[in-house]
């Protein structure tokens, strides 16, 4: 279940609200990856050549929502997302909803390190698909 943190931040440069996933389970499935995984890296991972950041706020790389599936030839983005969180870092895959728009949608942190790491993850990934 996801619950909004009712506080409003600023994401590249408009006024958002963060949604946070509570979990009731204590245990941790490993993460089931495919090529919606590698597709959904890829989109999260566009504009990670520019170094451009906003001013004030979050400032994160390519954003998209459900309204994407057709375009991205996936079924239902939230499966490769959730399977994602299981291994990205706490607060670097952001879903949120900018105010002037009623869908959430889902952005990677604009950081270095985040970047590498999926990089290095959809490297590891296509690597165990090949056998």
């Amino acid at each position: 279940m996801q619950t909004s943190s009712n506080v409003i931040v600023i994401i590249n440069g408009k006024e958002a609200v963060i949604y946070y996933r509570s979990s009731k389970s204590n245990q941790k499935e490993e993460p089931k990856f495919n090529r919606d995984t590698i597709k959904v890296i890829d989109e999260l991972l566009k504009g990670s050549e520019n170094s451009f950041f906003y001013d004030d706020g979050i400032t994160t790389l390519n954003t998209f929502n459900d309204r994407d599936e057709v375009r991205l030839d996936i079924n239902r983005v939230a499966n490769p997302i959730v399977e994602l969180r299981k291994v990205i870092p706490h607060g670097w895959l952001i879903t949120f909803r900018y105010l002037s728009d009623k869908k959430r949608r889902y952005g990677l942190e604009k950081k270095k390190s985040a970047i590498k790491f999926l990089e290095s993850l959809k490297a590891k990934i296509n690597e165990s698909q090949k056998g």
